[in-house]
């Protein structure tokens, strides 16, 4: 014998949103809290304070004030260039809050994401 859902389960299934089915989601962390969770995937809120492009064309997103050393500064999140047609423009980021998930890894000293 075969079970078969109800037309009526099969309806609340199809209209309830995503993140319902998935549970509830944990809330995200300040980026000096996230440079603590090496290897972790997580949601880091940040203020971009400033957008910097080297010039192999990597970019990073300054999350750090302006009066924090650069030596003192414990995460950053980065766009390799190769990734630059999918992440795009980010200098429109410059001075706003983000949030940004992803898995936290060491990045020469510090930790940081990569986009």
């Amino acid at each position: 014998m075969r079970l078969r859902p109800s037309p009526l389960l099969v309806a609340l299934v199809l209209a309830a949103p995503l993140p319902a089915l998935a549970g509830p989601t944990k809330p995200c962390v300040p980026a000096d809290q996230a440079s603590k969770m090496i290897d972790k995937d997580v949601c880091v809120s940040a203020h971009v304070y400033d957008v910097v492009q080297l010039p192999d064309g990597t970019r990073f997103l300054d999350v750090c004030t302006p009066q924090t050393p650069d030596d003192a500064c414990r995460f950053t999140i980065i766009s390799l260039w190769e990734d630059h047609d999918e992440v795009g423009e980010l200098r429109k980021y410059r001075d706003m809050n983000v949030e940004v998930r992803g898995i936290v890894r060491p990045m020469h000293g510090r930790a940081g994401m990569v986009l």
